[in-house]
């Protein structure tokens, strides 16, 4: 009876050890509209974050490049991935290399197609805060 109860223990921790570590891959770094963020980094090293996106009708721009960061990779996974839905609200997973040592402050913002966002006429809806060192 006391191996049953162990080995139920055992198969109860393990579950949940997995469960744990899907939802902590699924939404580690992920950001809604108006929540901020900051990474600590050395150069050379990428970080990456998520972000929720409207789809087709916007798509999220970096709105203040800075010489120190570069963005190495984007990209845009539908909500409705099986059913192929167009203009769907999605999730933004974007991956950043730091180039340079210093602090820096990343904006993110939801554009419209043909549109030009700039720092300067469109407002952030998400804010970064980024420390780079040697």
């Amino acid at each position: 009876m006391k191996k049953v109860y162990k080995r139920l223990i055992i198969f109860t921790i393990a579950f949940a050890a997995i469960i744990g570590i899907l939802y902590y891959d699924e939404y580690h770094n992920y950001f809604e509209d108006g929540e901020n963020g900051s990474f600590d980094i050395a150069v050379g090293e990428t970080f990456t974050f998520k972000l929720r996106d409207r789809g087709s009708s916007t798509a999220t721009v970096w709105l203040n490049p800075k010489p120190g960061l570069a963005l190495e990779y984007s990209t845009f996974i539908p909500d409705f991935l099986e059913q192929g839905c167009d203009g769907c609200a999605g999730t933004g997973i974007y991956r950043f290399k730091a180039l340079k040592p210093g602090s820096y402050t990343m904006k993110m913002a939801p554009c419209p197609p043909h549109q030009d966002c700039t720092e300067e006429n469109t407002q952030p809806s998400n804010v970064f805060s980024v420390t780079v060192t040697k």
